[in-house]
């Protein structure tokens, strides 16, 4: 059954029924112990790790950490702001608290604002991205930055103006397009977020 769902995604066949055997190991451990890592999250995941391949071994190394980064993501910005403080380095949460606000982030959006979108949301699962009710993991990523720069430098977090702004943004975007129908380029709107 798992090498069913295995053979849609993955380019290599197992070669003997030893491989066959740990992956099916690595699946079913997977399936159990992964509530929050659906199939897909988990073929895409292993999908980057098959540079790793030496048998099946190393898919049962590489499930394993999926199912412990499944049972770590952050659903709250509360969860997040722990996960950060665990992440960066004294030094690196100083720069990052000591930058201006909207620098600061966009300094971060490549760096640990990549390893949000990538970790957290899409391979982990987290159900940030939902309860911030934004449709682009950029904006969940830059929301949760910025609350946590504020949440560091002891302001108001304003997580409401945040993702209206957000909105506001994504629907003047539309409007532009919209106006620019048969040209070549559009603008873009003449603000940004979260400063609005």
């Amino acid at each position: 059954m798992y090498l069913l769902r295995l053979k849609k995604c993955w380019p290599m066949r197992p070669k003997n029924s030893k491989m066959q055997h740990w992956l099916n190991i690595a699946f079913k451990q997977m399936r159990l112990s992964a509530r929050r890592l659906t199939w897909p999250t988990a073929f895409q995941a292993i999908r980057s790790f098959r540079f790793m391949w030496r048998g099946a071994v190393a898919l049962a190394a590489c499930a394993s950490l999926l199912c412990h980064a499944a049972e770590s993501v952050p659903n709250t910005l509360e969860e997040a702001f722990a996960a950060l403080d665990k992440q960066l380095s004294a030094i690196e949460r100083q720069k990052f608290q000591n930058a201006p606000e909207s620098e600061a982030v966009a300094l971060a959006h490549m760096g640990i604002g990549m390893r949000i979108r990538n970790e957290w949301f899409r391979a982990g699962g987290s159900a940030l991205p939902r309860t911030l009710r934004v449709q682009h993991l950029d904006d969940a990523s830059a929301i949760v930055l910025t609350s946590y720069w504020r949440h560091l430098n002891g302001k108001p977090l304003e997580v409401e103006n945040q993702i209206n702004c957000y909105h506001r943004w994504w629907q003047e975007q539309q409007r532009l397009i919209d106006e620019a129908k048969g040209a070549s380029s559009y603008k873009t709107p003449a603000f940004s977020c979260p400063n609005g």
